[in-house]
């Protein structure tokens, strides 16, 4: 029903993004990656899926067309719910979740809560053959790459909470040099030094 909803941001809260478009605030469950691209009074585009169950109506937001399509590769697969696929994509960028299902490392999914050990065996099975042949030529595989990219989200993530505004984040993430043993505490320390 929707592709996407442009509008202006008018709040950000933990995973949800209230975008006002012609008079009216769409609550948008976001990924912590579209998230991190709102600022509050911004106009910006949101790619959203709109969820209906009986009792239900909910809109899931994204940072482009890419993200949109793997969520609903996710939420096709028997145990992965909206809410699953969200946290999924929050939480594994589609470069690591591509990497992920070509190695078939069931580690990376197990590890984000509210996924056992057989749902993220599903999970890697069913999205084998989902897995663009694209997503998987233009990955980087280097484990030092995915971990520092790992560790920056994180960063961002901590200091979004600590309630900086993103365009701070951003500046003050882009004047640190990070290094592939650095983990998230070292990157946050410096980003505040360097404010």
């Amino acid at each position: 029903m929707y592709n996407y909803i442009k509008g202006i941001v008018i709040d950000i809260q933990l995973n949800t993004i209230i975008l006002e478009c012609n008079g009216i605030g769409y609550e948008i469950n976001s990924t912590l990656q579209c998230i991190s691209k709102c600022e509050i009074g911004k106009t910006t585009t949101v790619y959203v899926y709109l969820a209906v169950k009986e009792d239900d109506m909910s809109l899931f937001g994204f940072v482009d067309i890419r993200e949109k399509t793997m969520f609903l590769n996710l939420v096709s697969i028997n145990g992965v719910g909206n809410k699953t696929a969200i946290n999924i994509l929050s939480n594994l960028s589609l470069q690591e979740l591509a990497v992920s299902v070509v190695k078939q490392n069931v580690s990376a999914f197990s590890k984000i809560k509210g996924i056992g050990k057989k749902t993220a065996e599903r999970i890697l099975l069913e999205l084998k053959d989902k897995v663009e042949k694209d997503d998987i030529l233009n990955l980087t595989t280097s484990t030092n790459i995915s971990g520092i990219n790992s560790q920056l989200k994180e960063a961002q993530a901590a200091l979004l909470s600590l309630g900086f505004k993103n365009t701070e984040v951003r500046t003050m993430l882009d004047n640190v040099s990070i290094s592939d043993n650095m983990g998230a505490e070292d990157i946050i320390g410096l980003a505040l030094r360097k404010r």
